[in-house]
Parts: structure tokens; C-alpha cells; sequence
């Protein structure tokens, strides 16, 4: 996740570089303003959501959620991204939160992880079939 900044800049210079058919843009503050504006604004776009998680509950963007409490657990794919898409017992829903991004902490990975098994084990949780393959629940846990 960290490279994305990088990885953004380096092929926004290489489109411009294909296009002008060389590194004559370089020369041109047109070119170089065009550049700051539009790598800033993707990566202003692109920057990620603040993400938490306590005992029993988990923070993504601007909703909070209980994890022990859940009645919906989904496993999409979102490109090349693994996402969740989480409902609790309350009607907090948090939609499209990428698992490599939860997993990159072992801590808050464990603490999500805790509460998607007790909400699955309780048997008041749709636990899709790909968030079971996906999360390794086991059989029986939960049903869609």
C-alpha cells in the first residue's frame, strides 16, 4: 500500500513521456503543473480510510460497527482488491473495506476476525458462501 503514491507518479510520467514521444515535457511548466495537479488529486482520491477496531467493534471511515453483533458478512471483490461488506445487529453497515488493509495489523486483524466468528457462530449472522471459503469459517457456522 505504501508504493501507490510512487507507482501513480511513475505512470503518469510515462503516459506523458509515450505522448510527447520523449522527455521533452520535462522542459514545459505546463506539463510539470498538470502533473502536480492531477498525481495530488488522485492520490487526495485515492488515500485511505481510517480504520480502528476495540474489543467488540470496528471503525471504517465515519461508521462504527459491532462486530459481535453482525447479521450480514459478504466477501466481494472489488478489482483486484478482497473486500468485506459488514451489517450489524444496529444497521450500521460498512461496505467495500479492503481485507489486505485489516490484515496489514495482526492486532486489528484479530480483534475483526474474533468478532465475524462469534457473530457466524451465533446462527443470526447470512455469512455468504465466499466469506466462508474466504475467512475459513467452518461449516456450519452461520448460513446464506
Amino acid at each position: 500500500m505504501k508504493s501507490i503514491p510512487f507507482t501513480i507518479a511513475v505512470l503518469f510520467g510515462a503516459f506523458f513521456t509515450i505522448t510527447d514521444g520523449g522527455f521533452g515535457w520535462i522542459h514545459n511548466w505546463f506539463a510539470w503543473f498538470l502533473y502536480v495537479v492531477v498525481v495530488g488529486l488522485l492520490l487526495l482520491i485515492g488515500r485511505r480510510m481510517w480504520v480502528a477496531a476495540g474489543a467488540s467493534w470496528l471503525q471504517y471511515g465515519k461508521a462504527t460497527l459491532d462486530t459481535y453483533n453482525l447479521v450480514s458478512i459478504e466477501w466481494k471483490a472489488a478489482g483486484a482488491s478482497r473486500v468485506l461488506d459488514l451489517v450489524d445487529v444496529h444497521g450500521v453497515r460498512v461496505r467495500a473495506v479492503p481485507v489486505r488493509e485489516l490484515q496489514e495489523n495482526q492486532a486489528l486483524w484479530d480483534l475483526v476476525y474474533n468478532g465475524i466468528l462469534h457473530s457466524a457462530a451465533s446462527g443470526k449472522c447470512d455469512v455468504s458462501d465466499r466469506a466462508t471459503m474466504f475467512l475459513k469459517i467452518p461449516r456450519g457456522l452461520g448460513h446464506s
